[in-house]
């Protein structure tokens, strides 16, 4: 399968680039069907480092909504393009 990285805003590539930080996996490839549990360290406290590290990566703030609908990787993608947006 081909790796998140490849898209036109950059969106894939920044997340993929944040989890592989936060789970320190430098070799990760993130599918977008991905979900907790998916990498022995990605856990509930992940979640929340990489959620803040997307909000502070685009200058964006989820609402409380959008975190609770995330449910896959492709899910964050969705939900970092929403906040954009809204800018």
């Amino acid at each position: 399968m081909q790796s998140c990285g490849h898209n036109e805003d950059g969106v894939e590539a920044g997340v993929e680039e944040i989890f592989r930080e936060v789970l320190m996996a430098p070799a990760l490839t993130l599918e977008p069907q991905m979900v907790t549990g998916d990498h022995e360290r990605w856990d509930s406290m992940a979640n929340v480092e990489i959620l803040l590290a997307c909000e502070a990566r685009w200058g964006i703030e989820f609402r409380f909504a959008e975190i609770d609908a995330i449910r896959s990787v492709g899910d964050l993608f969705s939900a970092i393009r929403v906040a954009r947006s809204r800018r």
